[in-house]
């Protein structure tokens, strides 16, 4: 059953018009649904615009060189700025130019396209929050989809509505994905930039989970979170930080959080997962 607070933001038509660059499939019958992700879209928008503030002011700013290099500055700034583009910011008009006639990225909700393996279709505790994929329509084109699985609406919530005083706190699970700073609005941010037709049209690149060796296990993990993100930096792993979507999303969770709680740091040092991290008021 879908949670009623998913609805309690109505979209204002305008900016519901903005998206044209998305088309929804299979949310005619699930309209609180649709507005979930559109509001999760301005939510990542919010937060994407004040990262990009963030490295006008400061290219060096301590949370962009907590997941990136120095010389990354430009091609996060592009990446970044055709999301904002995508999503109707008039100022971008230059950008979406440049997109030139990308494919729309579809938003499914319930079945996947014919032929695609359907992750969500997992028990509830083993679901991804998201995924993105592509299939072939029926003009033979390639088309990338993104869907959102049961437990991205069942614990919904925007990054707008996570309370300063929250952070730092194990009440909900732990990292961008799960803890204090969870939100629906960052997990629709990584789907996004899973979309290889906008990220190659937009730098070249292919924004992938990438996959890290822990030095001190040997064990492979996904490059997920703000702990493995930064470990693309610590660990000398000559991973490009530019091509692991998590490095983009825990910047721009970090420098949200970082502009709206200045009280508030448990992004300070992104912890090994399992780490609770405590309440600091330090400046």
């Amino acid at each position: 059953m879908t949670p009623s607070n998913i609805s309690r933001r109505a979209v204002d038509a305008n900016t519901a018009e903005l998206f044209n660059w998305f088309e929804f499939c299979g949310f005619d019958q699930h309209p609180n649904e649709r507005n979930a992700v559109v509001n999760a879209m301005i939510g990542a928008w919010v937060g994407v615009q004040n990262a990009l503030a963030t490295l006008d002011k400061d290219p060096r700013n301590p949370s962009f060189l907590r997941y990136f290099q120095p010389n990354n500055v430009w091609t996060v700034q592009d990446n970044l700025r055709a999301v904002l583009a995508v999503m109707g910011m008039p100022q971008l008009e230059e950008e979406r130019k440049c997109l030139g006639t990308i494919p729309k990225l579809q938003i499914w909700y319930g079945d996947t396209p014919a032929g695609v393996v359907d992750a969500c279709k997992k028990p509830v505790d083993k679901q991804p929050w998201g995924f993105r994929d592509e299939y072939q329509d029926q003009s033979g084109e390639r088309r990338d989809f993104v869907i959102f699985c049961d437990i991205y609406y069942r614990r919904y919530r925007d990054i707008r509505d996570v309370k300063c005083t929250e952070l730092g706190t194990d009440s909900t699970p732990k990292g961008y994905g799960k803890g204090s700073t969870w939100s629906a609005s960052m997990v629709t941010l990584h789907e996004l930039l899973h979309w290889r037709a906008l990220t190659n049209a937009a730098t070249g690149i292919e924004i992938e989970d990438q996959v890290i060796t822990r030095p001190d296990t040997k064990e492979e993990t996904k490059c997920y979170e703000p702990f493995y993100s930064k470990a693309l930096i610590d660990w000398d792993t000559k991973i490009p930080p530019t091509t692991n979507v998590d490095n983009y999303v825990s910047f721009v969770t970090e420098s949200f959080f970082a502009f709206l709680c200045p009280m508030n740091r448990p992004w300070e040092d992104p912890a090994d997962p399992g780490y609770v991290f405590p309440l600091s008021s330090e400046q």
